[in-house]
């Protein structure tokens, strides 16, 4: 579900992902394990979906877990960051607009 960019060596958890495809509409969460200091990852993801197209709507930053909410056309995109004790871990929630 290409609808945002993530870095090629990234693979999705099967286990805790979920993505369907309803029609023409493809929705769905993924789980994204990684290493990394946080607030590298969310600097690189707001460059990331800025140059994909997509526009920040919203964004809150905390001590262990992050939040950015994307905007492109019809679709919202949900991005949670958690700093684990030993990794980083990415959810990615695309939608549709209703």
């Amino acid at each position: 579900f290409a609808v945002r960019p993530i870095p090629r060596d990234v693979k999705p958890l099967v286990e805790g992902s979920v993505v369907s495809s309803p029609g023409n509409i493809k929705v769905g969460l993924q789980v994204l394990p990684g290493r990394g200091e946080i607030s590298s990852l969310n600097r690189a993801i707001n460059e990331y979906m800025t140059r994909d197209g997509w526009t920040l709507f919203s964004a809150t930053y905390g001590n262990k877990q992050n939040m950015q909410v994307f905007n492109k056309g019809d679709r919202l995109c949900v991005i949670i960051t958690i700093d684990g004790s030993m990794n980083t871990e990415m959810r990615v929630n695309v939608t549709h607009k209703i």
